[in-house]
């Protein structure tokens, strides 16, 4: 247990498990990472709950305790002015490398796409907005990072096949794909129309399955790659009024943990994080609206920045590639019904 730091809990599940071929393997225990943080942990204040077996002779926990430090670091210096993110320590770290991010024209999609970029990623983009989009591509492309954009809707296997291959003979590669987007059809059971249910599932749980397979022969060409899903709190418990989408959020895990198993042969990682509220303009497609609610941003503890989610993003996509967060669940610090 940390104490104390800024009011916003982090709470994180994760899994850490090295890779076949590396120096060491850990065990599928979790390590359980209490917030929020004032200071950097000593290695007593952190409990580490994975079982090392060295493959090599040579038992060192150097680079989990190295990679642990990178990812407690995010939230330590989540309100220093002068260190915000993780990533502008430790910039270029995805140097050449290529990320799909979908839902990239606001809230969490963009924060990661603009994280992804400052980390050396060049950016292809997907989302339903080409204005919102082309706001983004202006912002990647003024940072000296390559950047593509498509207007296409999730729930359309055409839309997703024509940007992963449109991305794939601009960029030749896709190294790490992020799929942010999500939607929701609130109501009863009851009182929802089948079609709602549908468009709900296409977006949140389709999407990522076509996305996946889409990109998944370039990575295992490439003998790697990372696949981050974006899930919520949502994909831990159901709640009345959002079946369609707790649904889509619990297949979703399924999903992530059935395509780690067939990615690990071929160096292709797959993660999940389970956001709780998030201070985005998420379900209000007015720009009007949008408008409305920058002017009164929520307090931090009631709804996590969304560059701060961002920034736990690229470490995944930048963490050696023998190791894999499997997932993490992150909250803030007041958010009610969680846990």
């Amino acid at each position: 247990m940390v104490g104390g730091g800024p009011p916003h809990e982090v709470r994180l599940l994760a899994s850490i498990k090295a890779k076949k071929g590396c120096m060491h393997t850990c065990s599928s225990e979790h390590i359980h990472l209490w917030g929020p943080m004032s200071k950097k942990p000593t290695s007593r204040e952190v409990f580490l709950g994975t079982r090392m077996e060295s493959l090599g002779g040579r038992p060192s926990f150097l680079k989990v305790q190295m990679c642990l430090h990178l990812l407690l670091e995010t939230f330590q210096n989540g309100r220093n002015p002068e260190r915000r993110y993780l990533m502008e320590s430790h910039e270029l770290a995805l140097n050449g490398q290529v990320a799909l991010v979908t839902g990239a024209s606001s809230g969490l999609g963009r924060a990661t796409a603009l994280a992804l970029a400052q980390a050396g990623a060049d950016v292809a983009l997907l989302a339903r907005s080409a204005d919102d989009l082309q706001k983004v591509i202006t912002a990647l492309t003024s940072h000296g990072r390559r950047a593509l954009a498509f207007a296409g809707d999730l729930a359309h296997e055409d839309d997703i096949v024509n940007a992963v291959a449109q991305a794939i003979e601009t960029f030749g590669r896709i190294d790490i794909l992020v799929n942010a987007a999500g939607i929701d059809a609130p109501g009863a059971v009851v009182q929802l129309a089948t079609s709602e249910w549908d468009y709900v599932v296409d977006v949140n749980l389709r999407a990522p399955f076509l996305l996946a397979k889409a990109v998944f022969p370039h990575m295992s060409q490439a003998r790697r790659g990372t696949i981050i899903n974006i899930s919520s709190v949502a994909g831990k418990r159901g709640w009345a009024n959002a079946s369609a989408y707790c649904a889509s959020k619990f297949g979703l895990t399924g999903f992530t943990q059935a395509l780690a198993a067939e990615g690990k042969a071929y160096g292709i990682r797959a993660c999940i994080i389970y956001p709780g509220g998030m201070a985005t303009h998420w379900g209000v497609w007015s720009s009007t609206q949008r408008a409305v609610s920058q002017l009164e941003p929520p307090p931090v503890t009631k709804a996590l920045p969304p560059a701060e989610v961002a920034s736990l993003i690229v470490w995944m996509a930048a963490a050696p590639a023998e190791l894999v967060l499997n997932e993490v669940i992150i909250s803030p610090l007041e958010e009610e019904g969680w846990p």
